[in-house]
């Protein structure tokens, strides 16, 4: 799984030593140059001279410079600060076990890029790390090839995960990649668990920090580098002192992140439960609402008011339709155009339009409790009406023949 763990401030003092292997592992470190070695061995002095040299980071940079002295390459200097990087990743994260501490390989031109010194039992051994490999397929392919048929079984490491999406494969460069995973089943391409847009960002930034310019032409920074790379006096620490301190530091980083994931979880949590108390208390006070409005209902519909309504809903409707009818007629025809001379609006009168009701209608109109006391005593049939108390009075005969 892909980290995001280089963060140039807190890795730079680690970038800027340099680092010796501890004197008791020194004679297990010169067998193990020779075996991987390409393609002579070396002689006792030489390896002396591999194992007893310190190595920095800072070494890199000679790198950057091509044979003409005018140009950089920068490329080149990338693979060789990727070595270093994956000595961290194992440092800090990968190494367990029976692992005592990983370290860049004093021989640059072996195709173990970088050593594990194990224990078994209670003796010390030194056995190849990966061949860290960076740049585009058909290079990769080809070593590929080189490095799983080299006789001490050494790692293959594709630095920026190039062979592993072989959607970005051609249809050839897949079928090669096929031939070589056929031919050698057991064999595994290793790839970073640091994620690939950080590395790139590190080696910017690193080359930055080092050149003390954070802006400006990248030839600019990479002069300024290779100066201050020569003249930083560095500190110098064990290899196993790299593996502990580096252990330590993603030891805490990690144990941060998981009590900051705690956390978050725990809060999620809790605003999961909140979320479900409101939504309960939500449906029980709706319930309680739709209980009371129902009940009322129930009684306004049971009700004198409900029974009557019930009893005289069509002369209700044609009542209130005759008094819209009504309010509108009067407020047209009490509008009046203005006079030129006088300044006065004036508006002749709109014919009254002749509606005509059926009688059996005419008893719903506007009536008044008091009306009906001023009728002769005549025998007529007095309408349905409201007292003034609210209640309903249905309608009867009143008066003699």
């Amino acid at each position: 799984m892909e980290r995001n763990c280089l963060d140039i401030d807190e890795l730079l003092p680690f970038f800027t030593q340099s680092y010796s292997i501890p004197i008791e592992f020194r004679s297990i470190v010169k067998t193990a140059i020779n075996r991987y070695a390409q393609p002579h061995k070396y002689h006792e002095e030489t390896l002396n001279q591999m194992v007893n040299k310190t190595t920095s980071p800072l070494d890199t940079f000679k790198y950057l410079s091509t044979n003409d002295g005018c140009s950089f390459n920068y490329s080149q200097w990338k693979g060789h600060i990727a070595e270093w990087i994956v000595c961290y990743e194992y440092n800090s994260m990968k190494n367990n076990g029976n692992v005592v501490f990983t370290f860049v390989n004093p021989d640059s031109s072996s195709k173990a890029d970088i050593l594990h010194i194990i224990k078994v039992g209670n003796f010390y051994k030194c056995i190849a790390g990966p061949d860290i490999k960076t740049g585009r397929a058909d290079y990769l392919l080809n070593q590929l090839e080189k490095v799983w048929s080299h006789e001490g079984s050494i790692p293959f490491y594709d630095f920026y995960n190039v062979l592993s999406d072989e959607k970005k494969l051609t249809e050839k460069q897949l079928n090669k990649l096929n031939q070589i995973k056929n031919k050698y089943p057991k064999k595994v391409i290793l790839t970073p668990s640091i994620k690939h847009q950080e590395i790139i960002k590190f080696s910017d930034k690193y080359l930055r920090k080092v050149a003390n310019q954070l802006t400006g032409p990248r030839a600019s920074a990479v002069k300024k580098a290779k100066q201050n790379a020569r003249d930083t006096i560095k500190k110098v620490r064990p290899w196993n002192q790299f593996n502990y301190d580096t252990y330590v530091k993603e030891s805490f980083e990690k144990q941060v992140e998981r009590l900051r994931k705690e956390k978050e979880l725990e809060i999620e949590k809790q605003l999961y439960e909140i979320s479900n108390r409101q939504q309960q208390v939500l449906k029980q006070n709706n319930s309680k609402m739709n209980s009371w409005l129902t009940k009322m209902g129930k009684a306004i519909v049971n009700s004198p008011i409900g029974q009557y309504v019930k009893d005289n809903k069509a002369e209700i409707i044609i009542s209130a339709a005759i008094r819209i009818s009504s309010t509108i007629i009067n407020t047209s025809t009490s509008k009046k155009p203005k006079n030129k001379e006088s300044g006065v609006i004036q508006q002749s009168p709109e014919p009254t339009p002749n509606i005509q009701i059926k009688d059996e209608y005419t008893r719903i109109s506007p009536i008044n409790e008091d009306d009906y006391t001023r009728k002769s005593p005549i025998k007529h049939q007095v309408p349905s009406y409201l007292r003034k108390d609210g209640t309903p009075v249905r309608g009867y005969t009143r008066g003699k023949d």
